[in-house]
């Protein structure tokens, strides 16, 4: 069983997760600056730091967060592109050149770092480096589902037909808890109501296109 400590950024209210185990722990999304996140990791050891998308209000710290904890970064194939380019992540001027400590994923698997085991699945919608986790039947969802919604498709590449096929895949995942990147944590019941609805409204909204 892992624990989920969930830490809101400075940066647009996004979420920090330091998921532990033991004395082991992974952290989710970067939007929190290290003073925020540090007393909740003090005494873990951090074996690895996810991102679900390349926006910046997720990826802030991700170089801060590998130096001072010497961990490796996961993330999408497709988030290069936006983690360099400030148009493209929407940071202004923040991007990132050195991609020495990044592991890049290509769609669907299960990585074990640790003492966590870690799905990861291709989820674009939102943008197409969306990747969603699930450690131990909690999910990570990023801005690909929220409490009450799903995110936004008018931001670069974005693709409401790539949502409505994500949602889908979703539709079929076990997990108890989703922990979005924005906003509060829902279980799987209210998840999966959501999740139904959207595949209604979007392809409805496809057909009429």
């Amino acid at each position: 069983m892992v624990n989920v400590i969930k830490i809101k950024s400075n940066v647009y209210e996004s979420n920090t997760f330091v998921v532990t185990k033991g004395k082991q722990a992974i952290i989710i999304d970067c939007g929190a600056d290290y003073e925020q996140i540090i007393s909740s990791i003090n005494g873990f050891d951090v074996k690895a730091i996810f991102l679900t998308h390349g926006h910046f209000d997720h990826a802030f710290y991700a170089l801060r967060y590998a130096k001072e904890f010497g961990a490796k970064i996961y993330a999408s194939e497709y988030a290069k592109e936006l983690l360099c380019d400030p148009a493209k992540n929407y940071g202004g001027y923040f991007k990132i050149d050195d991609f020495s400590n990044f592991e890049f994923l290509a769609g669907d698997g299960k990585l074990k770092i640790g003492s966590f085991t870690v799905k990861y699945y291709a989820t674009p919608g939102h943008s197409k480096c969306c990747v969603s986790y699930i450690v131990e039947k909690e999910l990570f969802a990023g801005d690909f589902l929220f409490r009450d919604g799903i995110g936004r498709m008018d931001v670069f590449g974005s693709s409401m037909e790539q949502m409505l096929e994500s949602l889908k895949k979703a539709s079929k995942w076990e997990f108890n808890h989703c922990y979005c990147g924005h906003y509060e944590i829902a279980d799987n019941a209210r998840m999966q109501r959501n999740i139904a609805v959207y595949i209604r409204f979007l392809t409805k909204k496809l057909e009429n296109n």
